[in-house]
């Protein structure tokens, strides 16, 4: 990863839930604008207003990548065993929190939220 591809306080956060992810009782959700699809049969394909909730059971294989925070997800609550790999590129990334009570904001940049998709006009 490239020291400009990622904010240093945001990416400190991202390292702190990945270390949490260790322990079964910490959760966290990371919220961003959007996030793409790396599935395959699913590649490009792009969700807006993405919340992803991350404990040790609904994601696996997080990594930090130039692209965004890539990891594996169950995004289907009807079909658990059905696991997408996607990316949240950081650029889009305006919360993360933990989940433990009590729960907290662990990075926030409201000034990212809602940013404008790509066929949006001024």
């Amino acid at each position: 990863m490239t020291t400009n591809s990622i904010e240093s306080e945001l990416a400190g956060v991202l390292q702190e839930v990945i270390g949490g992810l260790s322990n079964p009782d910490n959760h966290y959700t990371v919220l961003s604008n959007y996030y793409d699809h790396l599935t395959p049969g699913r590649v490009g394909e792009r969700w807006y207003m993405a919340q992803i909730w991350f404990n040790t059971d609904t994601v696996s294989d997080v990594e930090l990548t130039d692209e965004g925070l890539v990891c594996s997800v169950r995004l289907n609550e009807r079909d658990r065993d059905q696991i997408s790999r996607i990316v949240l590129p950081y650029s889009q990334i305006w919360q993360v929190q933990s989940i433990n009570a009590p729960s907290l904001d662990l990075y926030c940049r409201t000034d990212k939220r809602h940013m404008k998709r790509p066929s949006d006009k001024d």
